[in-house]
């Protein structure tokens, strides 16, 4: 069980091949609104080639929806999004020539979330993990946090391309009523399939029913909840991304 303040969860996937990424003039705009000034002069700072300022200013976007999710869920209603206040600090290492692993927070005077992920040339995929509090907007983030961000908990996150030739219609009899109910598309139907079979692994080996729910005035674009055989486990949490080609999920459990 967790102990404390109860932390939330959230992730956010970009495909970075989707045509609207490729608007110079689309992103030229985000910059201007979305970022705040030191966000703004540490992506002036980094590599200005193609496709590296892309992928900086795409995993701050990642970061910020990110934490708005999280933000969310700790106030228990989704309020104005308003991207500039979430101030976004991240760090890039390459592991390979194709991929980088992210880490970072993101804070404003309501939050404090912690971020993880991976980005390359095809996507960035973070997850952030985090609680409302009160931090000093002018607290700095050292090496060492950002290098740790997410290792304290329980954390796991899945990215995979969203297959050709899917039909909604025809993935209807794997849900039930109530979780069909939150379905929107094939995305959001295919990674709810994923989600659930990884559920179904760690919740309940000996097959009882996982069900993926979104309820309230928004269904299927409000926070997904899990039951098992129709008891919710409030124990864990779940966050569901999808964009372009690819489907992601991240999960917050109640045990290592």
């Amino acid at each position: 069980m967790r102990h404390g303040a109860p932390n939330f969860l959230g992730n956010d996937v970009v495909d970075l091949r989707h045509p609207s990424i490729a608007t110079p003039r689309r992103k030229d705009r985000l910059e201007a609104r979305v970022l705040s000034p030191d966000e703004r002069s540490w992506l002036d700072e980094g590599d200005p080639e193609e496709p590296f300022r892309t992928i900086r200013f795409w995993s701050l976007w990642a970061a910020k929806e990110t934490a708005f999710k999280v933000l969310s869920k700790s106030l228990g209603s989704s309020p104005v999004m308003v991207h500039r206040t979430l101030v976004s600090r991240l760090q890039f290492s390459s592991t390979s020539e194709e991929l980088m692993e992210v880490r970072g927070e993101v804070r404003n005077s309501r939050l404090r979330v912690r971020l993880s992920g991976w980005a390359s040339r095809e996507y960035v995929h973070l997850m952030g993990v985090g609680a409302r509090s009160e931090p000093r907007a002018d607290n700095p983030i050292d090496r060492e946090e950002l290098s740790t961000a997410g290792e304290r908990l329980p954390l796991e996150m899945g990215l995979e391309r969203l297959p050709e030739g899917l039909v909604l219609e025809e993935l209807r009899h794997r849900f039930t009523d109530r979780e069909w109910a939150g379905v929107h598309g094939i995305p959001s139907a295919w990674v709810r399939l994923l989600a659930r079979r990884r559920l179904s692994g760690l919740l309940s080996p000996s097959g009882g029913r996982v069900e993926i729910l979104t309820s309230g005035d928004r269904p299927g674009r409000t926070p997904p909840t899990v039951r098992v055989d129709g008891s919710p486990r409030s124990d864990l949490d779940l966050s569901l991304s999808h964009h372009g080609r690819f489907v992601a999920w991240a999960l917050l459990l109640p045990f290592p």
